[in-house]
């Protein structure tokens, strides 16, 4: 199983197919309470022209949760990503990030323009200013508190079309660690910086928003797909 090392939360495990170096880079960036198999459905698709690396963030599927688990943040996992790229050695690739993985990849492709080709960010966190994101955002903060509790209720919840990603976020919501971690995530997301803007601001290369009808957050909440 191929794991390296981040500097920031040790251990972190990534799922790679396709290893020749001839062929460009997909990275697939997770959201909150997921893990590198909620893109089981992509990779076979992209693996017959792309090498395609899917990052477990820490504390979710098998990388090594930061410690305290519920110190995990937006900001943590972005240090991650840049931990990653390097160690990777990761360049000109076309990067995808879901929710904290939009947010993620959105400052990475603004911070490091030798390692992005071009973005797909999936109903990415960090512009709540404009978006609906910031309703909810701080109405489940205040129901949760970043609560525990309020961490499985999101976990079992986030995916509904999807039963082995419903089993798998079940099965992490029964997990004190990965629970932490969830709660530390939200918290983050509703902090004043947690926004981007600025770096959105400074991206260059092609983006493709996506979002979809039924997703219970939409960047533009009067658009659908």
């Amino acid at each position: 199983m191929p794991f390296v090392e981040s500097a920031h939360t040790g251990s972190l495990f990534y799922a790679e197919t396709r290893r020749s170096p001839s062929v460009p880079t997909v990275l697939l960036l997770h959201g909150v309470g997921g893990c590198h198999r909620d893109f089981d459905s992509l990779v076979a698709t992209l693996a017959e022209s792309y090498r395609v690396l899917a990052l477990d963030w820490p504390g979710c599927g098998d990388s090594a949760a930061p410690r305290p688990a519920s110190s995990a943040s937006a900001a943590l996992w972005l240090a991650v990503l840049e931990d990653f790229v390097r160690t990777m050695g990761i360049e000109n690739a076309f990067v995808l990030g879901v929710g904290v993985g939009g947010y993620a990849a959105t400052v990475l492709a603004a911070r490091h323009k030798q390692a992005v080709r071009a973005l797909v960010l999936a109903n990415p966190t960090g512009f709540k200013a404009k978006s609906s994101f910031a309703f909810l955002s701080r109405a489940v903060s205040r129901v949760t508190k970043g609560t525990y509790a309020g961490a499985r209720l999101l976990q079992t919840s986030a995916i509904r079309n999807d039963p082995a990603a419903v089993q798998r976020r079940r099965e992490a919501a029964s997990d004190p660690s990965k629970t932490a971690v969830t709660a530390g995530l939200w918290r983050s997301i509703i902090d004043p910086s947690h926004n981007a803007y600025q770096q959105a601001n400074e991206i260059t290369v092609p983006t493709l928003l996506i979002w979809g009808r039924n997703d219970a957050v939409r960047l533009y909440p009067s658009s659908s797909i």
